[in-house]
């Protein structure tokens, strides 16, 4: 009768979690989404596809960091880049990791000896690990003959672990350093993005992003519907704001003195 009603319980908790990372992915893709159409970016779509969103942040983040001139990291190459590196470490590890236990099958098998042995001493001899039972019941009075010997490890076994220690050991050590990688840069991308965006706000942004993970979905749906602080085009327009993709903000801050004068600028020169 438990079980009965448990499962409603295990039903609503299942649909719970699936949800909310759900939602979470729902509202960041949409808030992305957005932002890159605002920027007037190509393929704004693949704020919506997994990996190809951190392309679509990167770009952002250049057209941020580029504001005034400055020279931005490629962000949009970074982000996908150390995310695909670490997803694949991931696979290798696991490939070795099951190539180690599988070539190494017959030494994680115990040999066991159903025999009285009679000088115990000479059968465990490099053998790490020796239970004793006598007849299956416990007793003080051990005699040579009465001894078993149920399960044998030897040396082989303790090469079998190290070896699978030291594989773990060294991919688990790559995928740390990995995802700090892509931590650091995503949240060098994100500063600039939060900066683009809402400047006042950069740093709660950031701070938020940083120790209260969840935030970021709802400060992405929250920027979506704001308008990106782009650079002026024009001295004498200085609130109007040109959408730029990336390649042609990047190419009007590099040369901006290729600009042929207006006639009206000519004529009012002293």
């Amino acid at each position: 009768m438990n079980d009965v009603v448990m499962i409603p319980f295990f039903i609503v908790w299942f649909a719970l979690c699936s949800a909310v990372p759900l939602a979470a992915y729902v509202l960041s893709s949409l808030g992305l989404y957005r932002m890159a159409k605002s920027c007037n970016l190509n393929s704004p779509a693949l704020a919506w596809v997994p990996i190809a969103n951190l392309y679509i942040l990167g770009s952002i983040a250049e057209i941020g960091a580029s504001r005034g001139g400055k020279k931005s990291m490629p962000f949009r190459k970074i982000l996908p880049g150390l995310t695909i590196g670490m997803i694949v470490v991931m696979i290798v590890m696991i490939i070795a990791l099951v190539a180690v236990i599988l070539t190494n099958t017959a030494a994680l098998e115990s040999e066991v000896i159903n025999e009285p042995v009679e000088n115990v001493e000479a059968v465990s001899d490099g053998v790490s690990y020796v239970d004793y039972e006598i007849g299956g019941d416990f007793n003080t009075d051990f005699e040579d003959d009465d001894f078993y010997i149920d399960e044998e490890y030897t040396s082989e076994d303790d090469a079998l672990a190290a070896s699978v220690i030291l594989v773990v050991l060294a991919f688990y050590l790559v995928m740390i350093v990995s995802a700090i990688l892509v931590s650091v840069f995503e949240y060098i991308a994100l500063w600039y993005v939060y900066k683009l965006f809402d400047e006042s706000n950069a740093v709660l942004y950031l701070l938020l992003t940083i120790f209260v993970s969840i935030a970021t979905p709802v400060i992405y749906f929250i920027l979506g519907r704001k308008t990106p602080n782009l650079p002026v085009v024009s001295a004498s327009e200085p609130t109007t704001y040109q959408v730029y993709t990336v390649a042609s903000y990047t190419a009007a801050t590099e040369a901006p003195a290729e600009q042929a004068p207006t006639s009206t600028d000519s004529d009012n020169q002293f």
